[in-house]
């Protein structure tokens, strides 16, 4: 059987963060390809043409997963394809998880206070939020 589009289905979905897409072969011979419905439309064509890559090199009978993914991703550079220093990505990661570590601290000291309010008003906010979402604000 050809690897050809019409042999292949796509279907997006919510991945697990950091996984871009994933491709299964089906008993029938044709081709599973999951995208991560996080992804922008560029993205997802992007790992669309990067699984497509493995079903035309017939990656799925090597247990080698890292020198694979380091074939595909040499065959996918172009001339135009510059080195660029890890140091600049290191920085960007790291101003992420401390925005993101001051985020979680922020929504620990706002739950803690709605728990207190909660715990004086005596009124559950959970509840009421869950019964307005489901049945109107008409109480």
């Amino acid at each position: 059987m050809t690897k050809e589009p019409d042999n292949v289905f796509v279907h997006v979905m919510n991945l697990p963060d950091g996984t871009r897409e994933m491709v299964s072969p089906n008993e029938d011979g044709t081709y599973s390809i999951f995208l991560n419905a996080k992804l922008s439309n560029e993205g997802q064509l992007k790992a669309y043409r990067h699984a497509m890559q493995h079903i035309a090199r017939d990656d799925f009978d090597s247990y080698d997963v890292q020198a694979i993914e380091a074939e595909v991703h040499r065959e996918a550079q172009t001339p135009n394809t510059l080195p660029v220093l890890a140091d600049k990505y290191v920085k960007r990661l790291e101003r992420i998880r401390r925005s993101r570590r001051k985020i979680q601290r922020e929504l620990c000291e706002r739950t803690k206070a709605l728990e207190e309010l909660n715990e004086i008003i005596e009124i559950d906010f959970f509840a009421l939020a869950e019964y307005q979402k489901l049945y109107g604000d008409d109480l």
